[in-house]
């Protein structure tokens, strides 16, 4: 079914269809994601390329939380990285894939969208991430990167320091085990609250959060996702308080 898409930037990249990824399951790339965990940021400019990019109803989406004066980040890039450029004040891409941010930035130039208000690391997440300036906050920040675990705990722990309250957060690829582990973290975690779900025709997945209070909660014991481990563990404690009287009595009766 053909969706219908609004925006200049998004009817663009519905037309042209640039390829930015890179073509998994094909000689020298079985996976993007595995090679650039093994070499880090690397130029791939002679690999083949691919359309992996947010689908059609996804980067709608993105593309209508977007205002003019946000400040944005994405872990991963491509055809978002476009949108990003052209609708916010700056953008920061993390993207080990330097070959791919060549060529957004390429794009963005043939058709007058460059506006140097994008600024790419082409370095993998786990070592860019960290090292943020502390100041630096961002409006907007969308999870497209490295999918396997424990990357997206990584960079969502990395990147909420980084949000405030109101700030969004879009997950996608919920579909993806190693992603709904922290998807289903933020259910239930109050700083965060579901705004949205976009499916797509394929069965991708992607969520929309809005951060509500400025921290996250601290300490296993207080966080709702262990409530249940606090519950058995409670349990386990009142079951052997009340066995040791026992075991006491069957003690003296044997014993004799």
């Amino acid at each position: 079914m053909t969706q219908h898409i609004e925006g200049a930037t998004l009817k663009l990249i519905e037309r042209e269809n640039p390829l930015f990824q890179l073509r998994n399951g094909v000689e020298g790339v079985r996976s993007s994601e595995r090679l650039f965990v093994e070499r880090g940021g690397a130029d791939t400019r002679r690999f083949e390329r691919a359309s992996a990019a947010l689908p059609p109803d996804c980067l709608q989406a993105l593309h209508d939380l977007l205002e003019p004066q946000h400040r944005t980040i994405e872990v991963g890039g491509g055809q978002s990285t476009v949108v990003f450029a052209d609708r916010v004040e700056h953008h920061t891409c993390v993207n080990p894939d330097r070959t791919a941010n060549e060529l957004v930035r390429e794009f963005l130039e043939a058709h007058g969208l460059w506006r140097e208000n994008v600024t790419f690391h082409g370095d993998s997440s786990a070592d860019v991430l960290p090292k943020l300036e502390s100041t630096e906050g961002f409006d907007v920040a969308l999870m497209d990167g490295n999918h396997s675990f424990p990357f997206p705990m990584l960079d969502w722990y990395f990147i909420d320091r980084h949000l405030g309250v109101g700030s969004l957060l879009v997950v996608d690829n919920v579909e993806i085990n190693a992603v709904r582990m922290l998807t289903e973290y933020l259910g239930s975690e109050p700083a965060y609250r579901l705004r949205g779900k976009v499916r797509n025709s394929h069965r991708y997945d992607c969520y929309i959060y809005e951060k509500v209070e400025p921290a996250v909660v601290a300490g296993w014991n207080g966080q709702a996702i262990n409530h249940s481990t606090l519950a058995n563990l409670c349990l386990d404690a009142s079951v052997t308080a009340a066995w040791k009287p026992l075991q006491r009595l069957k003690r003296g009766i044997f014993s004799r």
